[in-house]
């Protein structure tokens, strides 16, 4: 009876622990990566925190190769990021994913089996995510797995460039990028039907980066309408009511952001020799630069006030992965 009560004694510490740990921010807050070369000379990526104002910096995490792709856990309690190894010590050089607490501590492969993943987007609830793999089978094809460590299954293939998943607030499509032929265009997953449909404009059809708003009724992407430069565009789920967020320009434009409240965007910008983020009002179209010193590539935003408990419907996730394991 002792040792029962001292094995629950000891689950319930660990269990703390890690609630303890892994938390999420009081207050609203932004993280970015920075990438760059430090004081040695060295290449260095790093993952900072601010305040929405860019007040109260921070340092999460710092490492001598590539830091990229970053995602917030619905919750705000973790951060997801890819890299090429987590430490000086990791002699497996394979661009993974990996995730961490939202403070920086405990950094670590997301996934048990090592091999080559980007661009991950965790589902509403926490308990998936999506991301771009490649295999000799399939090529390369958006995956889906549990966020308990088993490597996902290939959903649909994306062409040679193509990938950019982002999972709709409400849990039910996943947009994303399919590269063939010189065209970039963005397809819509529903992820309970099984089905896709085309996010279609009528001009260049080289579209990047979908972003659900935080009511899932917009997207925002990257266009280049008239292959003279690109820009910001918002259009509606249906593929009405498109606008012009930010104007096309020949720099290239890394990343696209949503504020959690949906009247913002934070965007990352390549810059002469540098890059940098930037907020576009959708409001009035005011554009104001968010970082000056330090390069800056992509960024994610989290509110804990406008966190909306998100629960898959039984319908959903049954239909989806009894097809998923017909096709294995």
């Amino acid at each position: 009876m002792r040792t029962i009560r001292f094995f629950l004694l000891c689950s319930l510490g660990v269990l703390l622990c890690t609630s303890i740990l892994a938390q999420a921010p009081t207050m609203a807050k932004i993280a970015f990566v920075s990438s760059g070369i430090n004081p040695m000379g060295r290449y260095q990526s790093d993952i900072y925190m601010t305040n929405p104002d860019g007040s109260d910096l921070v340092n999460l995490i710092s490492r001598t190769r590539g830091i990229n792709q970053i995602a917030w856990e619905p919750t705000g309690a973790r951060i997801l990021f890819c890299s090429n190894r987590l430490t000086a010590h990791d002699t497996h050089g394979v661009h993974d994913i990996y995730i961490m607490n939202a403070d920086g501590t405990d950094a670590k492969p997301m996934f048990t089996e090592r091999r080559y993943r980007r661009e991950p987007t965790w589902s509403p609830d926490g308990k998936s995510i999506a991301y771009i793999a490649s295999s000799p089978l399939v090529g390369r094809s958006l995956y889906i797995a549990p966020t308990t460590g088993q490597s996902g299954t290939p959903i649909v293939q994306v062409g040679h460039n193509g990938g950019q998943p982002d999972w709709s607030p409400d849990g039910t499509e996943i947009a994303f990028v399919v590269a063939s032929q010189g065209r970039r265009e963005i397809y819509i997953l529903n992820i309970e039907a099984y089905t896709q449909r085309q996010l279609s404009l009528d001009k260049n059809p080289w579209m990047e980066r979908p972003t659900w708003s935080p009511d899932g009724e917009q997207i925002a992407f990257t266009w280049s309408p008239e292959k003279s430069g690109i820009g910001i565009y918002v259009i509606n789920r249906d593929g009405t009511g498109l606008e012009e967020a930010v104007p096309p320009s020949t720099s290239r434009i890394l990343s696209i952001t949503w504020s959690p409240s949906g009247d913002e965007l934070i965007y990352g910008k390549v810059m002469v020799n540098t890059a940098h983020l930037f907020k576009v009002s959708l409001q009035d179209r005011r554009i104001q630069q968010f970082t000056d010193k330090l390069p800056s590539t992509e960024a994610i935003w989290f509110d804990p006030a406008a966190v909306v408990p998100v629960e898959p419907s039984a319908s959903a996730f049954i239909t989806t992965w009894s097809k998923i394991k017909n096709r294995d």
